[in-house]
């Protein structure tokens, strides 16, 4: 997989900010938190499958939620499978 996006070289005060923002772009609009406001770390990276597009997110305790309120303003209809690996 190729890492496409990471925190460490991000100021800490604007990786959280970066991140959301990042993980809003590869995978889809969610509401996101964590403990870990003031030094967050994460990395992002991608590989495709044939037409299957498969990204891992590795970072710090977080809390992702994709509620009924982002799929309504999904302009698109791709179909997203997340399964948490570790943690």
């Amino acid at each position: 997989m190729k890492v496409i996006s990471s925190t460490s070289k991000v100021h800490p005060r604007d990786r959280l900010a970066y991140w959301r923002e990042e993980t809003t772009k590869t995978f889809v609009a969610h509401d996101f938190s964590t403990p870990h406001r003031q030094n967050f770390d994460g990395e992002i990276s991608v590989a495709s499958l044939g037409n299957v597009k498969l990204a891992a997110f590795r970072c710090d305790a977080a809390r992702a939620v994709h509620s009924e309120r982002h799929l309504k303003s999904a302009t698109d209809d791709d179909v997203g499978a997340v399964a948490e690996l570790v943690g």
